[in-house]
């Protein structure tokens, strides 16, 4: 059957976990394999329709397949994909073939459960309040945000694949508006009493540099 509007994700007979990406112009096919999502992130000329995109998926899919052995990839599909969570790789059994609705609210939980002591540390060194709402979202503008009526604070879900620490910078930075609500040198006095290398982890969310100096052999 002929899709003109396909599924956004799928799952093949072999297990394997596709995201399509239809792209506007161009003649070309694409298949990487996204860490952080656990998944293959497949690229097609938008509008064809599966007769011709399919056959292209599978060509690449057997392609990548090739570069293991398949006792390698057996395993890869049977125990799960690395993921990076909070700067480090870290296995999780059968991410890989979750849908994408579970596996963003597993990315959710793990970061909550780290924003919900963070959160109060943070309020706690910089004399304001701990006890607030958490919101969690694909946030893409923005790492975070402090809303000024109700004082609930939202971060990025991305953040759960940043260290700790640079985490905690945006926290600081979050509840740094309780005191100064722009981004004036106020502003940034305060902040910077309390997180002196806010401006190394800037650097890092901007240049999205997760990996944890152990992981990748470098200095920070």
């Amino acid at each position: 059957m002929e899709l003109s509007q396909p599924s956004p994700s799928f799952s093949l007979p072999t297990g394997e976990r596709i995201l399509l990406s239809p792209k506007k112009g161009g003649r070309t096919y694409s298949l990487r394999y996204d860490e952080t999502r656990g998944l293959f992130l497949f690229r097609f000329p938008k509008g064809l329709p599966e007769s011709l995109w399919h056959p292209a998926l599978e060509r690449l899919m057997a392609r990548y397949k090739g570069r293991y052995p398949e006792e390698t990839w057996k395993r890869k599909r049977e125990t799960g994909d690395t993921l990076l969570l909070f700067g480090k790789r870290e296995k999780v059994p059968g991410l890989s073939l979750m849908a994408d609705g579970s596996k963003e609210r597993y990315l959710e939980r793990r970061l909550r459960e780290y924003l919900s002591q963070a959160v109060p540390l943070w309020a706690g060194k910089m004399g304001t309040k701990g006890e607030r709402a958490i919101k969690i979202g694909p946030y893409r503008s923005q790492f975070g945000s402090n809303n000024a009526r109700d004082g609930s604070l939202s971060f990025a879900l991305s953040l759960v694949h940043y260290p700790e620490h640079v985490i905690d910078s945006v926290v600081a930075h979050e509840l740094a508006h309780d005191f100064r609500r722009d981004h004036g040198p106020l502003f940034y006095k305060k902040l910077l009493v309390h997180f002196p290398d806010y401006w190394e982890c800037r650097r890092r969310l901007l240049k999205r540099d997760c990996l944890k100096e152990d992981e990748d052999g470098t200095d920070r």
